[in-house]
């Protein structure tokens, strides 16, 4: 009898990508923090926080928590259906690349988190 050996599955190219877009996504959320209004310990202590906050989901997410999947998704989807109602906002703030930047990076990675591989991925338990 020969023992069958397991090697632990690999991660998708498509959860990597969509990993890759959402810590882009994050970081750029990160530099935004800067141009708002907060200054001094204020801003060291939301950076901190925001940067904690934004390491946990990716981490999540690559652990395969696939409730957390599923809230990207959902994140993403809300954040594309109110923007006509956000739009104006983000006019009004003056940096739209960046808002527009974010969304796509956003977007794009919650769109490949519902392809097939990454149901796979998140619906398989680790080995």
């Amino acid at each position: 009898m020969q023992a069958s050996v397991t090697s632990p599955q690999r991660l998708p190219w498509q959860v990597a990508l969509a990993l890759s877009l959402l810590a882009a996504d994050f970081a750029l959320g990160l530099v935004q923090l800067f141009t708002g209004a907060l200054t001094g310990l204020t801003l060291l202590v939301v950076l901190l926080l925001a940067a904690l906050l934004y390491a946990l989901w990716l981490w999540g997410l690559y652990r395969r928590i696939n409730w957390l999947r599923w809230l990207t998704v959902a994140g993403a989807t809300v954040g594309i259906l109110s923007l006509s109602w956000t739009w104006g906002l983000i006019r009004h703030q003056g940096n739209v690349p960046l808002y527009v930047l974010k969304y796509v990076l956003f977007d794009a990675g919650a769109i490949l988190l519902c392809m097939p591989q990454a149901h796979a991925w998140y619906t398989r338990s680790p080995a």
